[in-house]
């Protein structure tokens, strides 16, 4: 059986650029991630010592599945740029036990951090249909799980990744799909939501609410933007590794947008209570 790779590997010619290249700035990239993740969890613990015990444990795991994520991609950049210097041959043989690893501690990280929105959606669900969007993308984050398992298991037998791509494209394709659709759909419901609060408040609120709905567009975008490239250059490039260095930095990207969503409730009840204050200003003066 012959596989296309789509690049020239002859040691002449070879271009690292989208392979090794796009692999070292991913690694690099979500390395400087774990680094933010690893400050934001001890702002977490030093600012929320009474978050209670199923909380703290979901920082936890999350951070120690991002530090194996981080060792397993420091790991097959090593492979490929040291062990492997001056063999770009190498990217034809059998991939690093651990570049197949990482996929699954990526979803690991995804799915935990898409249960907890989800969680979130469940909870502030003014109605039944928002309780079922909850229970839909629950179901959607466990078969998103189930299709990376089954990536990790199948490409490790793989005798190399083109093999590997073009007899199992759609099962690299299906959870890329599913996570992309479990975003998307947990920020538009966090926002419907947001908005529907809005329109039942008063002054104090609607400014308070206001910022809230900036902010989960804000980071639900990053996600979602991160999500459409890593299938863009899948679909587009599916022998290079820029996919592959995508797929690094979006973990670390949901990883960050818990941490961040948690440590914001500090900011939201200083400021929260600055618009209290300064309603309660106005109120006195009008008065007199």
């Amino acid at each position: 059986m012959t596989i296309d790779v789509g690049v020239d590997l002859t040691a002449t010619t070879f271009d690292a650029g989208p392979t090794i290249g796009a692999l070292l700035l991913g690694t690099l990239g979500s390395f400087v991630l774990w680094g933010i993740a690893t400050g934001q969890v001890y702002m977490y613990f030093s600012r929320f010592p009474r978050d209670g015990i199923a909380l703290k444990w979901l920082v936890s795991v999350v951070w120690l599945f991002e530090l194996v994520h981080a060792i397993c991609s420091g790991h097959v950049t090593y492979t490929y740029t040291v062990t492997n210097y001056g063999n770009p041959r190498s990217l034809l043989g059998k991939m690093p036990a651990t570049l197949a690893f990482s996929v699954t501690l990526g979803s690991i990280i995804t799915a935990l951090v898409q249960g907890f929105f989800c969680f979130r959606i469940w909870t502030l669900a003014p109605n039944c249909f928002f309780k079922l969007v909850s229970i839909v993308v629950w179901i959607s984050a466990f078969a998103y799980l189930i299709g990376s398992f089954a990536d990790t298991a199948l490409s490790i037998q793989a005798e190399n990744i083109p093999a590997f791509i073009a007899q199992y494209n759609w099962l690299l394709l299906a959870p890329t799909v599913l996570n992309l659709f479990n975003d998307n759909v947990i920020t538009m419901s966090l926002v419907t939501i947001l908005l529907m609060t809005r329109r039942q408040g008063f002054g104090r609120t609607t400014v308070l609410v206001d910022k809230l709905i900036k902010w989960t567009l804000e980071t639900g975008m990053v996600t979602s933007i991160f999500s459409c490239l890593n299938l863009a250059f899948y679909q587009q490039e599916p022998h290079n590794f820029v996919w592959v260095a995508m797929q690094l930095i979006k973990a670390r990207l949901f990883a960050n947008c818990l941490l961040a969503s948690l440590n914001s409730r500090e900011s939201f009840r200083i400021m929260d209570e600055g618009t209290h204050h300064l309603s309660t200003q106005r109120s006195r003066a009008y008065s007199r």
